[in-house]
C-alpha cells in the first residue's frame, strides 16, 4: 500500500510543478521578460523614475532612455487571460476589459541610462499584447493601449 501512496504523491507533485512552470521552453524567457517589464501591481506614478531605472529599461540600443513604459496593475493570471479570452488584432491580442495602468514617459535628464527621468500617468484602458502559445510575451515594443 505504501508504494502506491508514494506513487500517487509523486504524480500530484509533478502535476502541480507542471502547472506552475507550464510555459513551453521557447516561450519561458519572453514571458519572464514581459512580467519583469510590464506587470507591477504595486506601481504608482511617483515610482516611475526609480522603477524604470532599477529595471534598466532602455531602447533597443541598450543605452538610450526608454521613451515610454507601461505597467499593468494586475496579477499575472489576469493578464494571461487576455491571451485566451481576448480578440486577435493582427499579431496582438486585445483585452475584453480595461486594466489600470501606470504609463511612465521620459521627461528629461541625460538621454542615456542611468540618467533618465520619468513622469508617471495613471490611466485605465484596453490593452493589446503579444501572446505565444497562450502566454503573454515581450515582443520588443511597449504594450499598446487603446
Amino acid at each position: 500500500m505504501e508504494p502506491l501512496r508514494s506513487g500517487l504523491v509523486l504524480v500530484l507533485v509533478l502535476c502541480v510543478a507542471g502547472s506552475v512552470q507550464g510555459q513551453p521552453p521557447d516561450v519561458k524567457e519572453r514571458y519572464k521578460e514581459f512580467l519583469r517589464q510590464h506587470i507591477r501591481s504595486s506601481m504608482t506614478v511617483d515610482k516611475c523614475t526609480g522603477v524604470v531605472g532599477y529595471l534598466e529599461l532602455t531602447e533597443r540600443d541598450g543605452t538610450t532612455c526608454k521613451v515610454v513604459n507601461t505597467f499593468i496593475k494586475a496579477s499575472k493570471k489576469q493578464v494571461k487571460q487576455v491571451c485566451t479570452s481576448g480578440t486577435r488584432v493582427g499579431d496582438l491580442v486585445q483585452s475584453g476589459t480595461t486594466f489600470p495602468l501606470i504609463i511612465c514617459k521620459y521627461s528629461g535628464g541625460k538621454p542615456t541610462h542611468p540618467h533618465c527621468e520619468y513622469n508617471g500617468f495613471r490611466d485605465t484602458r484596453y490593452i493589446k499584447i503579444a501572446c505565444d502559445q497562450g502566454w503573454p510575451v515581450h515582443h520588443g515594443g511597449d504594450i499598446i493601449v487603446v
